[in-house]
Order: structure tokens, then sequence, then C-alpha cells
């Protein structure tokens, strides 16, 4: 299976719970990408990461330092592929359906949406999005 796995800052040593579900897939055969908000920054990293080398295949969504930008951005992305996917693009932005606790959260969810859509791999059969750490 192809599972797409889009979290908040990536790798970090303190989150081993998703880094196991993460190796656990891999090693039952599955093939996943990680799509995180961005680089933790974090000088040491849990061996599993090195030595699957999950830091190399994370994507990351590179967002602006500040939320006006961000917001800018978002609409610019948005407009300029609404035409690849109009049903994937519309259901991301459903405001109240996602329920989503913040403008922040609800702009990762934006730019992970375009991101699948742009990638070269977006046949997944999961996608997993770990709504709780996109803070």
């Amino acid at each position: 299976m192809k599972i797409a796995y889009i979290q908040g800052p990536f790798p970090r040593l303190c989150e081993t719970y998703l880094l196991d579900q993460i190796v656990n897939l891999i090693q039952s055969g599955h093939q996943v990408d990680i799509i995180a908000s961005h680089r933790s920054g974090h000088p040491k990293l849990h061996p599993d990461i090195e030595r699957f080398n999950l830091e190399a295949g994370a994507r990351y969504m590179h967002l602006p330092e500040t939320r006006g930008w961000q917001i800018l951005k978002a609409i610019w992305l948005v407009l300029t592929n609404f035409h690849k996917a109009p049903g994937s693009i519309a259901k991301s932005l459903n405001f109240a359906g996602y329920q989503c606790p913040s403008v922040d959260v609800y702009l990762r969810v934006i730019y992970a949406t375009i991101m699948l859509i742009n990638s070269n791999r977006s046949d997944y059969d999961i996608i997993h999005c770990q709504m709780a750490i996109l803070v």
C-alpha cells in the first residue's frame, strides 16, 4: 500500500510513537511518504530516522514566516492549482467540516492538499493526517 503521512515538524526525537508507526508500516512492506510542515531543526536524530533514510525522503511545506504571507500563498496555491483537482481542493476548503482548531492548522491542510495534488505519487491508498501535531 502507498501511504502519505502528513504531520507537523519532522523529525522530532520526542515523538517516537509516530516514528514507530512509520517504521512498522515500512517494515510491513508499505511505501510511506512523509509530508511535514517544516524541519524540526533538532540536532539529534533517532537511529531509525537514519536507518530508514526518512529525513531524505520527507517533503516539507515551506510555509512563509508570517501568517499574512501564509494566507496569501495559500490563496495563490488554490487559485493556480484548482483546475488540477477541483474536488480535492474544494474539500480542503471546507472550514466547518474539518473543525480545525486554528488558522495555522487549516493552512497546513491546504498546503498538504496542494502538495499531494502536485506530487507524482498522488495515488495513495491511505492519507494519514496527524492533526494533533500540526500546530
